[in-house]
């Protein structure tokens, strides 16, 4: 899928239109004009997959770089100075055939042109809810923070940007099937957090998972509730093929979805801050004393060292 500017066909309109009543011409005049207008072409070649019209635009192309180099340099070359005019006035004048060739070929251009922008796969679409299409379709990641959006993995960002697309282009089933995906990518890591163990993955059963999150006592009950709820209410009824979400449905799921995923978030770094704390405060052990044995020997002398004589332990009196 590709973003179009569709400025591009008024612009190209604005230089090829006057071509089709061309006829005596002097090259000094259209230099500039002609020259945009064939970069006017290649922009539309580079944006537009133009089939029925490629052979005449190719046609306009080239009669255009007959007249007109495709050389900058050399087309500026072209231009008959001043001095020159001033003695022949005709000395730039583009020759007849090559006008006609131009002319012609616009014409041609524009007529085919006409026909195939009729049947062009251009569409309109429509702004959902609040939110900007370019933002649904391009980047629909910025639903998060910054600060949600780097603790999110890989595979979420990407189910929130897919479950983006698909609200913006009238899927809202596919939507929900994104963004279940997405809630269950981030439940993994709250999962593992909370109860230090991967989530299973061998029968996928978000009951299960809740259950035993509620069950350890160490979840907050805010999440897994509202976890539940998306459960019930959306995660297993998308799961059979009766059901088909609208548009305003799969709007409202995009809400919850970021909702129960920042509230996941929030709780990871939460732990993680409060794990960081502990350590931080946690009392060090005091150093082991190192008691080195006196040697036999004298290190330097090679001489064995007389043993220390005891001292007599003094007795009070």
């Amino acid at each position: 899928m590709q973003k179009v500017n569709e400025f591009k066909f008024y612009e190209l309109a604005s230089v090829v239109h006057p071509l089709t009543t061309v006829s005596e011409i002097h090259y000094n005049a259209i230099m500039w004009a002609w020259w945009d207008a064939r970069a006017q072409l290649d922009q539309i070649f580079a944006e537009r997959p133009l089939t029925v019209a490629m052979q005449s635009a190719l046609r306009l192309y080239n009669a255009l770089a007959a007249v007109v180099p495709r050389d900058f340099t050399k087309a500026l070359e072209g231009m008959t100075a001043p001095d020159d005019l001033a003695q022949n006035p005709d000395a730039d004048l583009v020759p007849e055939f090559q006008t006609y060739e131009i002319k012609e070929a616009a014409k041609l251009f524009e007529t085919v042109l006409a026909a195939e922008v009729n049947v062009l796969d251009t569409y309109l679409v429509s702004q959902k809810g609040a939110y900007k299409t370019s933002d649904l379709i391009e980047r629909a990641e910025i639903v998060f923070t910054e600060t949600t959006r780097v603790s999110l993995p890989a595979i979420t960002i990407t189910d929130i940007q897919q479950a983006g697309r698909c609200i913006a282009l009238d899927t809202p089933t596919a939507a929900g099937f994104h963004l279940m995906r997405a809630i269950e990518g981030v439940m993994a890591i709250y999962y593992n957090r909370v109860l230090g163990k991967p989530m299973p993955t061998r029968m996928r059963n978000w009951g299960t998972y809740i259950k035993k999150l509620r069950d350890s006592g160490k979840a907050e009950e805010k999440v897994i509730g509202f976890l539940d709820h998306i459960r019930d209410n959306y995660r297993n009824p998308i799961l059979h093929p009766d059901v088909i979400l609208t548009g305003d449905e799969a709007e409202t799921l995009l809400s919850l979805a970021t909702g129960s995923i920042r509230q996941m978030v929030l709780e990871i770094q939460r732990m993680d801050a409060e794990t960081m704390a502990a350590v931080a405060v946690a009392p060090t052990a005091p150093p082991v004393l190192q008691i080195r044995p006196v040697p036999t020997v004298n290190e330097i002398t090679g001489v064995p060292n007389e043993p220390e004589e005891e001292q007599p332990s003094r007795v009070a009196d």
